[in-house]
């Protein structure tokens, strides 16, 4: 019970110290509301950026593989393998008909 009057009393009697006390944990508390607030700003600024930001897609060939296996091949096989590399328009077709590709 006598607690809350002693606490009082040392308030008073200390009045620097108090004022200091009450300043550092002002200082404190708003940097964590502002450290929270550029948190969820950085979040929300990431989703935004996403959904501005087109997709990109890159289709290539692995190289590697095709060149082992160019090495096994005739020379018949090796024209039709050379025509493999590009992308047809099937391909192509197949690309842009999914409901995903914006063009």
């Amino acid at each position: 019970m006598n607690f809350l009057q002693r606490a009082l009393k040392n308030t008073t009697r200390k009045k620097t110290k108090s004022i200091l006390l009450v300043l550092t944990f002002f200082l404190i508390g708003n940097l964590v509301i502002i450290g929270v607030g550029i948190s969820s700003a950085a979040s929300r600024a990431k989703v935004l950026t996403r959904q501005s930001m087109r997709a990109v897609v890159n289709y290539t060939i692995d190289y590697d593989a095709w060149s082992d296996a160019y090495q096994t091949m005739s020379d018949d096989e090796i024209q039709e393998a050379v025509q493999s590399l590009y992308i047809s328009a099937d391909e192509l077709d197949g690309f842009f008909s999914d409901e995903r590709v914006v063009t």
